[in-house]
């Protein structure tokens, strides 16, 4: 047997260290793409990498799976002691509102799972995603917040989010609401 392997009949207390467990157990963590982290709802399993943070919803309402909130903020700050300090360079944990792009800009997340008022929950900040859009326009191949609504994003001329996909199934009119697309920020 290889170095590091256990032989039949050989009981495993004797076999290797915890320490030669744990290792193994982080490598299949990471070949498995489940490095732990918030579970919250029904647990949603994407096979690709893509940049998921964790969100408070502060909007004071609740925001759908797919649904849009803008950045204000982060729940700890940095500066108030070395141990929030740690806390936040571990991981930092944002605050989203109510999409507003004309307070907020280009700051905000697609939620990968509802989030009620005051929760925490998962969402993208980047890469490639399954998206809801309202149609403003049938020939429009980006994507922004649209003001208030915390259900989709809407369809725009140019904007932070590259549309490489849509749903253009019946798209007879603009301003067609929650339609699917794919989404590149």
């Amino acid at each position: 047997m290889g170095q590091g392997r256990v032989n039949p009949g050989q009981k495993l207390t004797t076999a290797f260290s915890a320490r030669a467990w744990n290792r193994a157990q982080d490598a299949a963590d990471i070949v498995l793409r489940d490095r732990g982290g918030i579970t919250q709802g029904a647990g949603l399993s994407y096979g690709r990498p893509l940049h998921v943070v964790t969100v408070r919803n502060v909007s004071l309402q609740s925001v759908p799976r797919f649904g849009v909130l803008s950045i204000s903020g982060v729940v700890i700050n940095p500066t108030t002691s070395e141990e929030t300090e740690a806390t936040f360079a571990d991981r930092p944990v944002l605050t989203g509102v109510a999409p507003n792009p004309a307070f907020y800009g280009d700051k905000f997340v697609v939620c990968l799972e509802p989030i009620a008022n005051n929760a925490f929950g998962r969402a993208i900040i980047g890469g490639m995603f399954a998206c809801k859009v309202r149609v403003n326009n049938t020939n429009h191949n980006y994507a922004m917040p649209l003001s208030n609504d915390r259900t989709q994003l809407q369809s725009t001329s140019c904007g932070p989010v590259l549309l490489i996909w849509k749903d253009t199934a019946d798209w007879t009119a603009p301003y067609e609401d929650d339609r699917w697309a794919v989404g590149v920020m």
